[in-house]
């Protein structure tokens, strides 16, 4: 740190999952029998599991046939939180959106990633068609709600970063209120962005 200036570490976290007692049974140096002690000291670590625990879980869901004899009509129950005709549960989806959107990942990287990670294979194209669907199942009705939100708000927040698109430099627009983010990927930063996404709002 600067001279002058308080230091800082990691903070513990707020609770402790597990206490693990470590001791020696022999001497680590002359090899001779140790007694157990009642004084310690303390060492907190924060992990993750293991890979080999990292398992995910297959679900297979009995959607009933049922008949309705007020409208005379079949209906077929739908499992909650499943996108329609998806192989791939909710849970992996948004792990998938957090590393394409959030740690910027490529196909490729993101593909592997999920391998290593959760022994789950599915190939680059399956990973674009993925991003295609989700899309177009969450619509644009709902995110143009957080257009508007944004928009209306008195106060409001723009940012930009960089953000490749098919291997050329683009940028990806952030606005931002108290309770609502609504992002942009655009292939420039200039001021003519924030200006049609905030077309309707007196403020920019």
């Amino acid at each position: 740190g600067q001279l002058g200036h308080v230091g800082t570490g990691r903070k513990l976290p707020p609770k402790v999952d597990q206490r693990i007692r470590v001791f020696f049974r022999v001497c680590p140096k002359c090899q001779g029998s140790l007694k157990r002690s009642d004084t310690f000291e303390a060492h907190t670590v924060e992990d993750i599991p293991s890979l080999e625990s990292v398992k995910t879980v297959t679900s297979e869901y009995a959607k009933e046939r049922q008949w309705c004899d007020h409208c005379h009509q079949e209906v077929v129950a739908k499992p909650a939180l499943v996108m329609p005709h998806s192989k791939l549960g909710l849970n992996l989806i948004i792990q998938v959106l957090i590393f394409k959107y959030v740690c910027r990942m490529s196909a490729e990287v993101l593909t592997e990633t999920l391998l290593q990670t959760y022994g789950v294979k599915i190939t680059t194209g399956g990973i674009i068609n993925l991003l295609q669907r989700v899309q177009k199942w969450l619509g644009k009705e709902e995110y143009g709600k957080l257009l508007q939100a944004v928009r209306s708000s008195p106060v409001k927040y723009a940012d930009e970063t960089s953000w490749r698109i098919k291997g050329i430099n683009g940028w990806l627009w952030s606005f931002l209120t108290k309770t609502e983010v609504y992002y942009t990927i655009e292939e420039t930063r200039g001021g003519g962005v924030p200006k049609a996404v905030l077309e309707d709002s007196k403020e920019t």
